[in-house]
C-alpha cells in the first residue's frame, strides 16, 4: 500500500505497523537548469523517483506500507548569481535531514529512504554519507548514491 503521509492523521499513522512501514523523504534544490528548464527540475525528478520506487517496492512487498512525505526543497550549490535559485548552507541541510529522520525514527519506524535527484553527489552532506551518530541505536543506515538504481 502506498500512502501520502500528509493526508493521514496522527492517529492513522500510529495505527500503522512501524515494522513494515517505509517512509520516503526527498531532498532537492530549487535552482536553475539552463534557459529552457524550470527551476523545479530536481524536485520534480525526486518526486518521480520516490513514486516509482514506492510502486516497485509495493509490488515486491505487498505486506508493507510505503509512506511518502513531501520533498524538502533545499539544496546547496555555488550558483547564487541566478534568479530563482534557493540555496542554503550545507550545515542547514545536514541539520534538517538529521532532525527530520530523527523525528520519523521516534515513531518507531525502522525504514527511512531519502532520495534526491540532484546531479552533484556531494551537494548535501546527509548525516549518513560519513560517520555520524544515528538517530537511534537500533537504526541501520544504508546510503545509496545517485545512479545506483535506475527507475524508469
Amino acid at each position: 500500500m502506498i500512502v501520502d503521509l500528509m493526508a493521514e492523521s496522527w492517529e492513522d499513522i500510529s495505527q500503522m505497523n512501524a515494522e513494515k512501514l517505509v517512509v520516503f523523504l526527498g531532498i532537492a534544490p530549487i535552482e536553475e537548469h539552463g534557459r529552457h528548464l524550470p527551476i523545479g527540475v530536481d524536485v520534480y525528478e525526486t518526486n518521480h523517483w520516490i513514486h516509482k520506487a514506492a510502486e516497485r517496492l509495493d509490488s515486491a512487498l505487498p505486506d508493507y506500507c510505503f509512506a511518502i512525505l513531501p520533498t524538502i526543497p533545499l539544496g546547496f550549490a555555488d550558483m547564487v548569481q541566478f534568479p530563482g535559485n534557493i540555496h542554503v548552507s550545507r550545515r542547514l541541510i545536514f541539520d534538517v535531514a538529521y532532525e527530520t529522520t530523527s523525528a520519523i525514527a521516534r515513531w518507531d519506524v525502522h525504514n527511512i529512504i531519502i532520495i534526491s535527484a540532484h546531479a552533484d553527489p556531494p551537494f548535501t552532506p546527509l548525516p549518513w554519507n560519513r560517520p555520524a551518530k544515528k538517530p537511534t541505536k537500533n537504526m541501520a543506515i544504508s546510503v545509496l548514491r545517485r545512479w545506483v538504481l535506475f527507475l524508469t
